[in-house]
């Protein structure tokens, strides 16, 4: 679904695992990870909401413990239209999320690009999901509370290689 709002983390592996349980029965051959250059995140991320085409929106942690544990910036995509109905009705803006962070910013020619696609096949989600389950990395940290304990759960059923042999289960 088109959404002019966008979440980040601050942490690569809050930012693998979403990418990675995304993925997990998915349609699409490989997820997918967006990642800036640490060095230039703090020029790109102010120069693009400068141009008017976003706007950074940062939530006390201690309002929340799920923007805690999942270290979250949101960016929202300044919207064309002036009212309400023009915003439901009108076109979808299909501007790509490097455009909309990079476009229109000067390029250093050799320069590494500021932002980055990182991608994997979707097949490796499941063991994305185990590794950082040992990094601490879960829906129960992530989400907190019983459902995401529950979450958690499912997520280890997942994995792949099994957690338990099958004569634990007496199968």
């Amino acid at each position: 679904m088109p959404t002019r709002l966008i979440d980040f983390s601050w942490n690569p592996y809050v930012a693998a695992y979403f990418a990675a349980s995304d993925a997990i029965g998915a349609q699409s051959s490989e997820l997918a990870v967006w990642a800036f250059d640490i060095e230039q995140r703090d020029k790109i991320l102010p120069a693009a909401a400068a141009l008017g085409r976003l706007r950074i929106v940062t939530v006390p942690a201690e309002t929340d413990s799920r923007l805690a544990a999942q270290h979250a910036l949101f960016v929202v995509r300044q919207a064309k239209p002036t009212s309400l109905a023009a915003l439901t009705t009108g076109p979808v803006d299909h501007t790509t999320l490097e455009d909309m962070f990079v476009g229109g910013l000067p390029r250093v020619p050799g320069a590494v690009p500021p932002l980055r696609r990182i991608t994997c096949p979707t097949s490796e989600a499941p063991k994305i999901l185990r590794l950082l389950h040992g990094l601490g990395v879960h829906a129960a940290t992530v989400f907190g509370g019983y459902s995401g304990a529950a979450a958690s759960c499912r997520e280890i059923a997942r994995w792949d290689v099994p957690v338990y042999p099958k004569a634990f289960f007496g199968r």
